[in-house]
């Protein structure tokens, strides 16, 4: 499921554990969770929240808010039984990989960086650089220049 490294899927499932929300409670939800570290654009979250109905692990749901609340454009979604599976073995995958990254004597970042990207996390983390930037990555102390 999440073998591409796509941790925004990850993001996704999680919010919509806590409750059935639409497009953009689940965008405002996953920059509230992630303290504004992520941001998804429209076009990517829609694509997303497709390949997660195409995969069954949300659905569309019919359950709607009081009507002074609501808005008839919007499309709530939920997520299945698949849905709650998978992100219970991602994140216990997860729990996995974080305790063995924390073994690692962070000592260079480039064998951390290593770790992180046979992990399969680094490839998701790492935004587009220019040359000279560099990328720090606050929770696990690590920068790569």
């Amino acid at each position: 499921m999440f073998t591409d490294g796509s941790s925004r899927l990850l993001l996704i499932l999680a919010s919509l554990a806590d409750a059935d929300r639409h497009g953009y409670a689940i965008k405002n939800d996953i920059v509230q969770r992630s303290s504004g570290d992520v941001r998804l654009g429209s076009t990517t979250l829609y694509r997303l929240l497709g390949r997660l109905l195409d995969e069954g692990l949300i659905e569309e749901s019919a359950a709607r808010p009081v009507a002074h609340l609501d808005d008839e454009r919007r499309r709530y979604y939920r997520d299945t039984a698949a849905g709650r599976r998978a992100l219970a073995a991602e994140l216990k995958r997860l729990g996995t990989v974080e305790k063995f990254l924390f073994r690692i004597e962070p000592t260079d970042p480039r064998v951390f960086a290593a770790a992180l990207a046979a992990a399969g996390l680094l490839a998701s983390a790492m935004p587009a650089r220019r040359a000279g930037q560099s990328i720090r990555y606050k929770r696990l102390g690590v920068t790569e220049n």
